[in-house]
């Protein structure tokens, strides 16, 4: 899901404040939280993004829900976001508050496929490939035994693919092309 221009801005505000308080960390756990629970849970996406409960009434019952469970600016900020009627959006400022947070401690995301669980050590040198010098990298596997034998690795526009499945593929299109 693209994230909307409005969901930055809010990410980056709510980033801002978080900053500024020494809770960002805090803050992107409860961001992590708060996306899980919304795409866990068909019934929290329709209420948030009902037209017929009033914004004052999602602050509301958010602040109940969360109280306790998340950190202070947090729940002020879904309190905030619900009264400008901005509720339904949260999923997605919720991602670009991930985005962001990663843009400003210099954190990348590896996405790593495979036939099979890859080791630390094959992970690592993945990662001395793609990843750019300085940056903090953050690991995100899954398993695909379509791929046969091999990986896929992608950070950014950079991509490896040295799977068996896709040199199959370009054997089966030279063979076809001769």
């Amino acid at each position: 899901m693209k994230n909307s221009k409005a969901a930055v801005r809010y990410a980056i505000s709510l980033l801002d404040l978080a900053t500024e308080k020494s809770a960002a960390d805090a803050v992107l756990a409860d961001m992590k939280s708060l996306k899980l629970s919304i795409e866990g849970n068909q019934e929290m996406d329709m209420f948030l993004s009902s037209p017929v409960i009033t914004g004052e009434k999602k602050a509301e019952i958010l602040k109940t829900i969360f109280a306790g469970k998340l950190n202070d600016i947090t729940i002020d900020f879904l309190a905030f976001v619900s009264v400008k009627n901005r509720a339904n959006i949260l999923l997605a400022i919720a991602n670009s508050f991930e985005d962001a947070y990663r843009k400003a401690n210099n954190i990348v995301k590896l996405y790593v496929e495979s036939a099979v669980k890859l080791d630390k050590t094959n992970i690592d040198a993945i990662s001395t490939k793609l990843a750019p010098a300085g940056a903090t990298i953050e690991v995100e596997e899954s398993i695909n035994p379509d791929l046969i034998g091999g990986f896929v690795a992608r950070i950014g526009d950079n991509q490896i693919d040295s799977s068996i499945l896709s040199s199959l593929k370009r054997l089966k299109t030279e063979f076809q092309s001769k």
